[in-house]
C-alpha cells in the first residue's frame, strides 16, 4: 500500500516513471508490452490487421493475403456518381492533397461501379481493395456515399492499407454522434475533418 501511494503521489507531481522489468509481472518492460501510438497497416512484415481503424467497424472485413494498397499522392476515381465527386472534395479537405476524375478506369486509384438496380433504401456497400485499386459497388447512392466515408479513415489512418474485402451496412436506422466539447475544446477545422 504504501509503495501504492508513493507511486500515485509521484504521477499527481507529473514525475516520470520509468518501470523496470521487474515491475512487470510478465518479466517484459512495459514500453514492450504497450501498442504503437500510430496504427500501422502495413502487412508486408506482419499478418493482416483482424480489425480496421474505422468508426464504426465494418459487418465483414475479409483480408486477402500479405499485399497493400500504397494511398497515392495524387487520387484518381473513377465514376460519375454523387459519391464520386464527395470522394474528390472530401480529400482535398481531409488530407489536403490533390484528387481529380480519373481519364478511364485502369488508371484509377478508386473506382466506382455503375449500380445496376437501384435501391434508395439499401445503404450497404462493399469495398474490394486489390494492390492496384479500390472498387466500390453499392446498390443505392447512400451506400456509395458510407463507402467513401470508410475510404477517407483507411486512407488518414496509413498510407498502406491491407488488401481484402469490406462488406459494410449501417446496423441502425438511425445513427447520433456525441462530441465532449465541454471539457477540451476543439478547433473548427478539426470539426469540418471529423464530420466528413
Amino acid at each position: 500500500m504504501k509503495s501504492f501511494l508513493s507511486f500515485s503521489l509521484l504521477c499527481a507531481a507529473g514525475a516520470v516513471i520509468s518501470p523496470s522489468a521487474a515491475d512487470e509481472p510478465s518479466g517484459k518492460p512495459l514500453a514492450a508490452t504497450r501498442r504503437p501510438a500510430v496504427f500501422d497497416l502495413d502487412t508486408t512484415q506482419a499478418p493482416p490487421p483482424r480489425f480496421l481503424p474505422v468508426i464504426p467497424q465494418p459487418k465483414s472485413w475479409v483480408p486477402s493475403g500479405r499485399a497493400v494498397f500504397t494511398v497515392p499522392d495524387v487520387l484518381l476515381v473513377s465514376g460519375s456518381s454523387e459519391a464520386a465527386h464527395a470522394l474528390i472534395g472530401d480529400w482535398r479537405l481531409v488530407r489536403g492533397r490533390h484528387a481529380a476524375e480519373a481519364s478511364a478506369v485502369a488508371c484509377a486509384d478508386v473506382v466506382f461501379r455503375p449500380i445496376a438496380k437501384m435501391d434508395a433504401k439499401d445503404e450497404s456497400y462493399r469495398i474490394e481493395i486489390t494492390p492496384a485499386r479500390l472498387t466500390v459497388s453499392a446498390k443505392g447512392p447512400t451506400g456509395a456515399y458510407w463507402a467513401t466515408r470508410t475510404i477517407l479513415q483507411l486512407f488518414s489512418a496509413s498510407p498502406r492499407v491491407p488488401c481484402g474485402t469490406i462488406d459494410d451496412a449501417p446496423r441502425y436506422a438511425y445513427r447520433g454522434f456525441m462530441l465532449d466539447v465541454a471539457r477540451k475544446p476543439y478547433s473548427l477545422e478539426f470539426l469540418r475533418r471529423l464530420t466528413k
